[in-house]
């Protein structure tokens, strides 16, 4: 099975899996820059500039110049990352799915194994595992709800 793409920007995607041992960040224009050497790289997102990257359970924070930064620990392995609105990055992991709103916030909204999802124009599209495809509409509103729930958690 061959590597995996994800978009970065306009410009820009990211490359990685399938055995590699780097993540790296393809340019139209041929450039190539290795942002990140390690085996298990199972997810990336971004904007080229910033990133964030999954190994097994541990989502990293990447940026010029800097060393990798833990950011979220999950308790299974993380299988898809997407950028969101406000700084949110949506997780997908082999047992459901979340939203990181600052390291170490984070909360999961689905219980569900996630085959795959995409976020684009405020929307997020899951499909699950048993073949559901779930529709988030207006997720800008999810960094809000997330740090209230969590806060609430935080406060039993």
């Amino acid at each position: 099975r061959g590597g995996r793409l994800s978009y970065a920007n306009d410009h820009h995607c990211y490359l990685f899996g399938a055995g590699m041992k780097d993540l790296l960040l393809i340019g139209t224009d041929g450039s190539v820059s290795n942002l990140l050497h390690t085996t298990g790289i199972t997810a990336a997102t971004g904007d080229g500039t910033c990133t964030f990257a999954a190994v097994g359970a541990t989502a990293y924070f990447l940026a010029p110049d800097s060393q990798p930064t833990p950011v979220l620990v999950t308790q299974n392995t993380i299988v898809d990352l997407a950028l969101g609105p406000s700084n949110c990055v949506f997780y997908a992991t082999e047992k459901g799915a979340g939203c990181m709103t600052r390291p170490g916030y984070a909360w999961n909204f689905l219980q569900q194994k996630i085959v795959s999802f995409d976020y684009r124009e405020d929307r997020l599209l899951l499909l699950t595992a048993g073949r559901e495809v779930v529709l988030i509409d207006a997720v800008s509103g999810f960094p809000s709800l997330i740090e209230t729930a969590i806060q609430g958690s935080d406060e039993r």
